[in-house]
């Protein structure tokens, strides 16, 4: 994770998946890796995906909630 941020390069929307998707896990029973939540930022589409494991399951297999951040930030008048 730290060589691909550290690159100087632009990653795009699907590589930061693969990585957040490849670092974000931890070892639980039996050796098995999982995460509880998971969560994808990315500005360029103004979008913010977060998933949430409440099962045995992973996070990132989940299908996300996208939030459009002009609407969730938007202020009424």
């Amino acid at each position: 994770m730290i060589k691909a941020i550290n690159s100087s390069k632009r990653i795009g929307s699907d590589e930061n998946l693969e990585l957040l998707r490849d670092h974000s896990q931890f070892k639980i029973l039996f050796n098995l890796e999982s995460n509880i939540q998971f969560l994808q930022f990315i500005p360029e589409w103004k979008l913010l995906k977060l998933s949430i494991s409440i099962d045995k399951s992973p996070a990132y297999l989940k299908n996300p909630i996208e939030y459009n951040l002009n609407k969730l930030f938007a202020h009424n008048k």
